[in-house]
């Protein structure tokens, strides 16, 4: 069986086919997406900036060296575990490390100024955490610059050993009072003595004395725009694209892989001719048929004529027999054989119009509604059944008081002979349809637009080409035919 060909208008026939599969992907992906949207988190962002300065005494910075190294020290110390412990003190359901993921430290090469930037559920709890985390390095870093232990000790020590030489020096002004010389010189070394240790005690005192230069210049405060999440009309929006392309995806493979016609270039691949006419009502509008507009009336009226041209063109001057067959039941071919029966009286002085299949034959009233409103005036068109289920031939001529239809006169042509048209069973299913076949001039091949079996169609034009008879491909709409029949 010859593979379907992927062009667009397949693309377009196996998603009207399988229309419900791609609104029902249409209609979960917007759901998925919309639901994904939604259960997207979303939190609040809030910065707080600090200049990093290292520390100073009256005698100059406590720190040497790159002053980028030194904030970038900072920086660690800003994001490591200690300030986040003491962060997470401050929040209930907080921990270490939840303060140390939602917090991000950064500082620009030569430059002092070291941004926080903490992110939270709430507005105010980003800003909280922000402001919470430059003030807790701000207090430790006061506790680091205190004076040592050591110094102090060593400027309490300096201090008792500037008062025994205080003491010293008073007390050899009052022995040695009466002996200037002397005293001179030994008082003059307690002196210098006790200058050394005032100079010491000052520097001391000033290495002691540090102040802590890092600061906080601006406080984070809470910002009402939310950060990160998904919009829900977005979410709604990519859901349903998605949804429609997969379900077309699947629309496509599941067209690709059906036993069933999805488009009219599998018509063309499988019977090798074109179509000669798509007949979506091959009758009128007075005997039921009610197609969508005026425009779509007129091209099938129109196709049936042009129909009519093309069988016309091997009638020779006695008759000529048309077989009308179908691929499979439920086709309408007894629909399009008893119009074409109509259409013919405009040319041939006798047409009989054969049933070979009763399921397929339309009733008695669609027929001489058929003949009354298509066939030309005091034309008769002879209708008799192959099985022999009815008796007598029926004929149906025109009334005296029937005008003659106008449209289509431009396509009639007089001929002496007679005409036959067959309506055979399915070609499937039929042995006799074959012979018919063969003995005919003309055969018309019935395609139903829906439901339509690949091999039955494969099947059929086979056994229409073995037979040599010229062929023609017809489309019909069996669904919306027989809606509008019934």
């Amino acid at each position: 069986m010859p593979e379907p060909n992927l062009e667009l208008g397949f693309v377009f026939s196996a998603v009207r086919r399988f229309w419900l599969l791609v609104l029902v992907y249409a209609v979960l992906g917007g759901a998925a997406g919309f639901f994904w949207s939604k259960s997207q988190p979303i939190h609040y962002e809030s910065t707080a900036t600090l200049v990093v300065r290292s520390p100073t005494t009256d005698l100059g910075p406590t720190a040497t060296g790159d002053a980028d190294r030194y904030v970038g020290e900072q920086v660690s110390i800003l994001s490591g575990p200690t300030v986040a412990s003491v962060v997470a003190q401050q929040f209930t359901g907080e921990t270490a490390i939840s303060i140390q993921r939602s917090v991000v430290v950064t500082s620009s090469t030569g430059s002092d100024v070291v941004t926080v930037l903490a992110s939270g559920d709430t507005p105010d709890k980003a800003a909280s955490v922000a402001n919470a985390v430059a003030n807790a390095f701000l207090k430790q870093e006061a506790a680091t610059a205190a004076p040592s232990t050591d110094l102090k000790n060593e400027l309490t020590t300096t201090g008792v050993e500037i008062n025994n030489v205080l003491k010293q020096l008073t007390d050899y002004d009052v022995k040695h009072k009466d002996d200037t010389a002397r005293a001179s010189i030994e008082r003059d070394a307690l002196t210098i003595s006790y200058n050394r240790l005032l100079d010491k005690k000052t520097k001391l005192e000033s290495a002691a004395k540090i102040t802590v230069e890092s600061r906080l210049i601006e406080s984070a405060r809470p910002s009402a725009v939310p950060i990160g999440g998904v919009s829900k009309v977005l979410g709604l929006a990519a859901g349903l694209i998605g949804g429609l392309l997969m379900g077309s995806s699947f629309a496509i493979v599941a067209g690709r892989f059906s036993r069933y016609l999805i488009d009219e270039s599998q018509i063309r691949s499988i019977t090798g001719e074109r179509i000669d006419a798509k007949l979506l009502d091959p009758g009128c509008r007075r005997f039921g048929f009610l197609p969508r507009s005026n425009s779509s009336l007129a091209s099938s009226r129109d196709s049936i004529s042009r129909l009519v041209v093309k069988i016309q063109i091997f009638a020779n001057s006695d008759d000529i027999s048309v077989a009308v067959c179908s691929t499979q039941p439920g086709s309408d071919a007894g629909l399009l054989a008893a119009t074409l029966s109509a259409r013919l009286a405009e040319s041939f002085p006798a047409v009989t119009l054969v049933e070979h299949d009763p399921d397929e034959a339309v009733n008695d009233e669609i027929f001489k509604r058929c003949i009354q409103t298509l066939s030309p005036l005091g034309a008769s068109v002879n209708r008799t059944w192959a099985d022999g289920s009815t008796a007598d031939e029926t004929a149906y001529p025109q009334a005296a008081t029937q005008t003659r239809r106008p449209s289509g006169a431009e396509y009639s042509i007089p001929f002496q002979g007679g005409a036959s048209v067959h309506n055979l069973k399915p070609l499937p299913y039929s042995a006799e349809a074959a012979q018919i076949l063969r003995d005919s001039q003309v055969a018309i091949l019935v395609v139903p637009a829906r439901r339509q079996r690949l091999d039955s169609l494969q099947l059929s034009s086979d056994i229409v080409n073995e037979s040599g008879t010229q062929k023609y491909v017809v489309i019909t709409n069996p669904r919306r035919l027989r809606r509008h029949v019934q």
